[in-house]
């Protein structure tokens, strides 16, 4: 009979403590990061499905036209792995946050990066969020981090209690090259950033015809100002324009 009830005490007491584990480390942190923004799994990522591609598309106006890899995405990629931080900049239009998507789709894939990725809210009241202590990897993404500075977001401050209460946390950001002196005088900048940022260039008059030719769309050279946004954006438009042309023009253009 004691047995019997020491087996049951101490089962119970298994019992207890699991559940005290699971929501210390996965329930209540997970009600964190909804609180903070929106989260992703890198597994998501990896698979691109449904659930990632809605968050990806409205976020990515163009995410479904193919990617033009520049040399710039290999600099991305170096600053990931080598100082855990990454800041993204270029001129409106040029692929930013397409860029550090892609980079952490090759990671996930290539297995160098599992757990889940953050899509922080760009809202004071995520100031006010208690950090509880979460296992495993974070990778925490900052699209247009100027933005959350002007909406009063401490981003120096999360981080270092995200840091301070977990395990690994990667910081990825994008940031307009118009407002990149404004944010090299911010202590984030100084503290994350200084060292690891990536400036992407334009695509070559070839790359932008190869898009073009891609998306089945008119190659417009006076349109076409180096950027992706300006081939790929509007594709309604431009492909009624491109399916207008006769087959000796389309291959004027290009395409």
């Amino acid at each position: 009979m004691l047995d019997v009830i020491k087996t049951a005490l101490l089962s119970t007491i298994a019992l207890t403590m699991l559940v005290y584990v699971l929501y210390k480390f996965v329930l209540r942190p997970s009600k964190m990061f909804k609180e903070l923004g929106v989260l992703l799994s890198m597994s998501d990522i990896k698979a691109e499905n449904e659930k990632a591609l809605k968050i990806l598309r409205s976020r990515i106006p163009d995410y479904s036209s193919p990617y033009i890899r520049r040399r710039d995405d290999n600099e991305i990629l170096d600053a990931i792995r080598s100082k855990g931080c990454v800041l993204v900049v270029g001129r409106e239009g040029s692929g930013k946050t397409r860029s550090v998507f892609e980079a952490l789709k090759h990671m996930a894939r290539s297995g160098e990066i599992k757990g889940r990725l953050l899509l922080l809210k760009c809202d004071r009241s995520v100031n006010r969020v208690p950090i509880f202590r979460w296992i495993g990897t974070l990778v925490l993404f900052l699209d247009d981090v100027d933005k959350y500075l002007k909406s009063l977001v401490n981003v120096e401050n999360i981080i270092s209690k995200l840091r301070r209460a977990g395990g690994k946390l990667l910081v990825v950001a994008t940031c307009d090259e118009s407002e990149l002196q404004h944010l090299k005088r911010t202590g984030v900048y100084q503290a994350l950033f200084r060292d690891s940022v990536v400036r992407l260039g334009d695509l070559s008059e070839r790359d932008g015809k190869r898009l073009a030719e891609t998306l089945q769309v008119y190659f417009d050279p006076e349109v076409f100002d180096g950027t992706p946004a300006s081939i790929a954006l509007n594709l309604r438009d431009k492909r009624a324009v491109y399916e207008g042309l006769d087959e000796q023009q389309k291959a004027n253009s290009g395409a």
